[in-house]
């Protein structure tokens, strides 16, 4: 990010002033100037504090204080949506979005294509989408404790997935193409709405990965 706003001293004043005003607009303008143009020292120092960080983020897309992140928590904060700016974070290896209340998967969330943990577990999600096939780095997927019925055969392409909770949802199927992943060891599956029979079935489909009923 070019942070051109050092290098003009009527701006960093301007900047600083509406964001330490008491004007809930002045702070949004003053945050959308900062998107592009980088943070006026004495803001940085403001933003040192990580609740303060997550605040501005969530609350006005704030995204230059994470820009090295390679960890980002922002769950238990009673989300229904998340800024499209984290979409910038290309160096973004996990993802903590549990204890929110997402009802679908953030479109952002699948351009986060370095992500190799993302924990979606305690939301509120009725579908996967099918570009989820994007996080092609992704390890780890927590999805547990929401409202699945069914799952996208593109997750068949997380070719370096090596472990899915799916527990505590309401699913009756897998997409085949799981069994095809080399590295899946492991599928969290108790508290769904599988038969016994169909537990049987499903157990020898997928050996040897290890399927939790």
């Amino acid at each position: 990010m070019k942070n051109y706003i050092l290098g003009n001293p009527e701006l960093t004043a301007k900047i600083e002033q509406l964001f330490f005003s008491n004007d809930e607009s002045n702070v949004a303008l003053a945050c959308e100037l900062m998107k592009t143009g980088g943070v006026p020292l004495s803001i940085q120092g403001a933003l040192k504090d990580q609740e303060a960080q997550l605040f501005f983020l969530i609350n006005y897309g704030l995204i230059y204080p994470f820009l090295e992140y390679k960890h980002l928590d922002i769950s238990r904060l009673g989300l229904q949506n998340i800024p499209q700016e984290l979409g910038q974070l290309q160096s973004l290896e996990s993802l903590n979005l549990f204890y929110n209340q997402l009802t679908l998967v953030p479109p952002v969330v699948c351009e986060l294509t370095t992500l190799k943990t993302l924990w979606l577990h305690h939301n509120q999600l009725a579908e996967i989408p099918e570009n989820i096939d994007n996080l092609t780095a992704l390890e780890e997927l927590a999805l547990s404790f929401n409202q699945l019925t069914t799952l996208p055969a593109s997750l068949g392409a997380l070719t370096q997935l090596n472990t899915l909770y799916l527990h505590h949802n309401s699913l009756t199927s897998l997409p085949s193409e799981l069994t095809t992943l080399p590295h899946l060891q492991k599928i969290t599956l108790w508290n769904n709405a599988f038969t016994l029979e169909e537990e049987l079935l499903l157990t020898e489909a997928f050996a040897p990965i290890e399927l939790i009923f």
